[in-house]
């Protein structure tokens, strides 16, 4: 009979299993098939620390949560399964080889560190330009509750070079970190001081996950260099220590800011806390809302409207939008229900065994075509990127065009960096009809004597 202690164990058994199996089958901790089966995983997570304490099950029956959950555990390990056997062993090839150690000249390396600078430097104009060019009133308001500072309120109103800047600024982090992991000398510091400038700024931002891709990705950098174990695993644990300390300083104090005042925590002090949006546990309330009603939403109108999202407004006044009428009950405008939820309120819990994982399959298949990048310089920032991508369009199929801005300008970079990239080529030996003539052997020239018992004086 089923019960909450048999579910979730059955969550931990899917979450050791799916990453166990794709271990296994990738060989790489940066294989797409690794990644995306970890992000699978993630979207369990909450539910693996928090259990059945949420608050959107609490008109739910314990059978129809279990009924769901179990429809839920059998989609995502259909998906982790079914891309297991995606496989090309020419693109799988480019990520055994892949090092940072390539021959990326200086004048590569200097438009590298401009396009970081660039970055951040238009994040840190809107910054001052809407405070007057103070630098006390920058921190001041850096410290504020997130969504309060006057760069936020004017990107809320509407400004998209402020919302660009924002989106593109992980970028900068990405580019800075991969000079500090293959520089040295004095590029190596002004790298560092870079890279520290936009992590500050990504932190008091508030959004967690430009965070962590951040520190993810100076960490899959410098593990690449390390050629023992021990090396990636004091690497893992010291950029793992310092992100778990700036997650849960985010957690508790960016609602609140950062200059004082009590946190989020009961006792008002600071401590280390996992949280994971409650994606997961809003999904089953979509399970249990489309089983109990006649409502759905207009799949054309959906796909629509993420089609048509990257055209400007100012463009199109018009353009198709995702309100709070079209969620109706499902979800609340400003949550996410995952691409599970998104589906299940457009098909239903019966069709979403087909539709769910068809679209796991379509998410897979971009990450696993983005490992063409990793060849490139800077290709391994842009892959990450792109896991990124993945990431947020699991969390919410709108993301495949609302946040496909920072990826696709990774891209665009590293190709540029591609197309100005040309490694020195080895000279091959000249063939012997190419020998230049003082060096060819004279035509009669004295060849070696093999003598039998005789002596030359």
């Amino acid at each position: 009979m089923l019960s909450e202690s048999v579910i979730y164990v059955l969550h931990w058994v899917f979450v050791l299993a799916a990453l166990t199996f794709s271990f296994v089958r990738s060989r790489h901790y940066l294989h797409p098939h690794f990644l995306f089966t970890l992000m699978l995983c993630v979207l369990v997570s909450d539910f693996l620390v928090r259990g059945y304490e949420d608050q959107n099950l609490i008109f739910m029956s314990r059978e129809d949560i279990f009924q769901y959950q179990l429809s839920i555990l059998a989609i995502l390990s259909s998906i982790v399964f079914a891309t297991a056997f995606v496989r090309d062993p020419v693109l799988e090839r480019y990520l055994q080889s892949a090092a940072l150690n390539r021959s990326v000249g200086p004048a590569l390396r200097r438009i590298i560190f401009l396009a970081a600078i660039a970055l951040l430097a238009a994040d840190l104009t809107k910054r001052f330009s809407t405070v007057g060019w103070s630098l006390d009133e920058v921190i001041r308001q850096s410290m504020a509750p997130r969504g309060q500072r006057d760069w936020d309120q004017a990107q809320y109103g509407g400004n998209f070079v402020f919302a660009l800047t924002t989106l593109l600024l992980p970028l900068s982090a990405l580019a800075l970190a991969y000079l500090l992991a293959t520089g040295r000398g004095i590029g190596r510091l002004v790298s560092l001081a870079g890279y520290s400038l936009a992590v500050a700024i990504l932190v008091t931002n508030g959004s967690r996950t430009p965070v962590v891709l951040s520190f993810g990705g100076i960490a899959f950098f410098f593990i690449l260099k390390q050629r023992t174990l021990v090396g990636r695993i004091a690497t893992i644990a010291v950029v793992g220590s310092i992100l778990a300390v700036l997650l849960s300083a985010m957690y508790q104090y960016r609602s609140i800011g950062y200059a004082g005042g009590s946190s989020a925590t009961d006792d008002g002090s600071f401590s280390l806390v996992y949280h994971q949006d409650d994606s997961y546990y809003r999904a089953l309330a979509a399970y249990a809302h489309s089983d109990q009603s006649s409502e759905s939403w207009s799949p054309w109108f959906f796909f629509y409207t993420i089609v048509t999202n990257p055209i400007p407004r100012a463009i199109w006044p018009g353009k198709p939008l995702f309100t709070q009428d079209f969620y109706g009950d499902f979800k609340l405008e400003y949550v996410t229900i995952s691409f599970l939820g998104e589906v299940v309120a457009m098909a239903g819990s019966g069709l979403s065994f087909l539709f769910s994982p068809l679209i796991g399959l379509g998410l897979y298949l971009i990450l696993f075509n983005s490992l063409r990048l990793v060849r490139f310089p800077l290709g391994i920032g842009a892959y990450l990127l792109m896991a990124l991508y993945i990431y947020m369009s699991i969390r919410g199929l709108p993301n495949l065009t609302m946040f496909i801005y920072l990826p696709a300008c990774g891209v665009i970079l590293v190709y540029i960096l591609n197309r100005m990239h040309k490694p020195r080529q080895a000279v091959p030996p000249p063939r012997a009809a190419e020998t230049p003539w003082r060096m060819q052997r004279p035509r009669h020239a004295a060849l070696p004597v093999h003598t039998a018992g005789r002596s030359w004086r």
